[in-house]
């Protein structure tokens, strides 16, 4: 991650093997309660998965974005590094883990996750109805317009 991964960023970030940060003043987390939306518990199986329930419960209710440095110290981020060297330490990772036989790397993972895998499918539809009603509320909307606006004003 070259930048900011707040909450969409970070889900994608925590499907990732391993995950490499820059260093510098960026953030990373779930921020979902505070901008008012629920956070489905398949999100937090995996937010926790990779840094403990501990961690996930407290980081979310409180939508803490955390430094690289914090991140890495929770288990959110394997390594932080200078920007300069991000994409060459991410190429030698990826050749790294690329040189094991691909059948038992593929099936190996789908045992770590086959909880979270399962958590994922269930109850899709219930819980996609449920973010979808709190998307569109009125307060909810306010505070991601009020977001946007802070952020295309520091331009």
């Amino acid at each position: 991650m070259s930048g900011h991964s707040p909450a969409g960023g970070c889900v994608f970030a925590l499907c990732c093997d391993y995950r490499i940060m820059a260093e510098g003043n960026f953030v990373i987390g779930l921020n979902e309660i505070p901008v008012g939306l629920i956070v489905p518990e398949s999100i937090f199986q995996l937010y926790a998965f990779w840094i403990g329930k501990r961690h996930a419960y407290q980081n979310l209710l409180e939508g803490k974005l955390l430094s690289p440095q914090e991140a890495k110290s929770q288990g959110l981020v394997d390594e932080v590094v200078p920007a300069d060297i991000l994409f060459n330490t991410a190429a030698k990772k990826i050749r790294q883990i690329t040189q094991f036989n691909q059948n038992t790397w593929q099936t190996s993972k789908l045992n770590f996750r086959k909880e979270i895998i399962l958590k994922l499918r269930e109850n899709r539809e219930e819980t996609i109805q449920a973010i979808l009603e709190q998307w569109w509320l009125p307060s909810t909307r306010s505070i991601l317009k009020s977001i946007i606006e802070n952020l295309t004003s520091k331009k």
